[in-house]
């Protein structure tokens, strides 16, 4: 007779959850304040444009 194990039980589950890491920079202090510029990619704009590529892959 075969006892599983904690291990094994959780290796045969599907993993439902998602891990995912945004990463933004700045080069420069003026790119840093283009918030409303939509050629400018600042801290607010490039955080918005990870979280739309995360929801939709």
């Amino acid at each position: 007779m075969t006892h599983a194990t904690e291990t094994d039980d959780v290796a045969v589950r599907p993993s439902t959850s998602k891990t995912a890491v945004s990463y933004v920079r700045v080069s420069t202090k003026e790119q840093a304040e283009r918030d409303g510029d939509p050629d400018g990619y600042s801290i607010p704009a490039q955080k918005a444009a990870n979280a739309r590529k995360a929801e939709w892959g």
